[in-house]
């Protein structure tokens, strides 16, 4: 139970943190930094490796997720829906 929620509250980090390096990235790009500061360049240069974070850990994209997979392939639990 433990590790969900750890799953959870990091999830939770990291969507904060892709929010705030993408407000920041925008606003550059649209010209609003007129002296971006190093904290910004922070949040500009982070933003590649917090959207890989996400696709690597919590995306359909990670490896191992059955997400998508066909009933052959999914694990069976013994219940059966509709």
């Amino acid at each position: 139970m433990a590790r969900i929620a750890l799953r959870f509250a990091l999830g939770i980090a990291l969507f904060v943190a892709c929010a705030q390096a993408g407000t920041v990235a925008l606003a550059w790009w649209r010209g609003e930094l007129a002296q971006p500061s190093p904290a910004d360049w922070f949040w500009i240069l982070s933003l590649p490796v917090l959207v890989g974070i996400f696709l690597r850990a919590f995306s359909v994209f990670r490896p191992g997720c059955d997400a998508c997979a066909t009933d052959e392939r999914r694990p069976h639990d013994g219940l059966r829906g509709p």
